[in-house]
């Protein structure tokens, strides 16, 4: 099938715009969640044709194959549409759990209907991320894997994706190995999205998803390769003038470079970072850190100090040696010499 009929049946479940990835908007539930809401709401519940999107079929250029008219034949009903919508809606919301039994309702219907399966795929990665968020990984394998076997011709000749939709689902995958510890399968599935962008690190990648390789890469002890990637996101982000995930990339790349030995470049990257963003906690804390290590009291005293007191995260998860570790990926190195801190140095928290 063509990539236009693949969109026309997306747009009928009103995801075709939901799941595009785009440099600012992608993988951010919330955006492609509200899209899909939002076509839902609407009136388009139309038999579905080639090249139509959320709006009536031109009976004079349209074509509609035996298979397809049987399917219409095979409507969701009104009812069934609303539990859609309510999917996505919660999703948007975050209502999680009423979300995936939305998700699970209408997965099954549209089982029972056999209705064509671009509409399948966007209702099971939609599950799939739910999925995520509640951290059921090897559920939301089970749905990615199957949104990704069902779209087979999504490859084009040339080897970049035919569908947005495959890639989301493959990235989506590699989250779901990175929550199950897995991270060569996580690298794998990263990889392949990369490759189905046109490979490299430039304009045509999502920057989100070279943070999620590396962080992968982080864990597996790839330090260089993880700061190419960090390096390239931070680089785009910048470009979109996107401060927040500017300062999250570079403080990653500083983290990259300090499990390289490379100390004082990384010192250097945070002091850039806390200059830009003030209320940037990682850094700060990295730097407090690095400074008592150093042997400089007062700046590790001061840069705790401020990130209890005049940062709105506090310091309080950074007395968490498994969050450091596991979700902020610090190298050995910088959480040995946390833990020395934390048992050396006065870090009482004003929270």
């Amino acid at each position: 099938r063509g990539s236009s009929r693949h969109v026309a049946a997306l747009a009928l479940l009103g995801c075709a715009a939901a799941l595009r990835l785009n440099p600012r908007a992608a993988l951010q539930p919330r955006s492609w969640a509200a899209g899909a809401a939002a076509c839902l709401a609407g009136a388009c519940v139309a038999v579905l044709v080639p090249d139509a999107a959320c709006a009536v079929a031109d009976p004079s250029v349209a074509t509609v194959s035996a298979a397809e008219a049987a399917a219409a034949l095979r409507e969701p009903t009104p009812e069934d549409n609303a539990v859609a919508r309510k999917a996505f809606r919660a999703f948007d919301e975050r209502q999680l759990p009423a979300a995936r039994d939305a998700f699970s309702t209408a997965i099954a219907r549209w089982r029972e209907l056999q209705r064509p399966r671009d509409e399948l795929v966007a209702l099971l990665v939609g599950r799939g991320k739910v999925l995520l968020d509640l951290k059921q990984f090897d559920a939301a394998l089970q749905d990615l894997d199957e949104a990704v076997t069902l779209m087979p011709d999504g490859v084009r000749s040339d080897g970049l994706a035919a569908y947005p939709e495959l890639v989301d689902a493959v990235v989506s995958r590699g989250q779901a190995y990175e929550g199950l510890k897995q991270f060569d399968a996580a690298v794998r599935n990263y990889d392949r999205a990369v490759a189905l962008w046109g490979g490299g690190r430039g304009e045509g990648v999502n920057p989100f998803v070279l943070n999620y390789r590396a962080n992968a890469l982080m864990s597996l002890g790839r330090y260089e390769d993880a700061a190419l990637d960090y390096q390239a996101a931070a680089d785009r982000f910048n470009l979109m003038r996107d401060i927040p995930r500017t300062s999250d990339s570079r403080s990653n790349l500083a983290l990259s470079l300090y499990a390289q030995g490379r100390v004082d470049e990384a010192v250097k990257i945070w002091q850039g970072i806390v200059r830009r963003n003030p209320g940037f906690a990682d850094a700060r804390v990295a730097l407090a850190v690095n400074a008592w290590a150093r042997g400089d009291r007062a700046a590790a005293e001061n840069g705790w100090l401020f990130t209890c007191q005049r940062i709105d995260v506090g310091c309080n998860a950074y007395r968490d040696v498994e969050f450091v570790q596991e979700v902020r990926r610090w190298p050995p190195a910088l959480v040995d010499e946390l833990r020395r801190f934390l048992s050396e140095s006065f870090p009482v928290s004003t929270e």
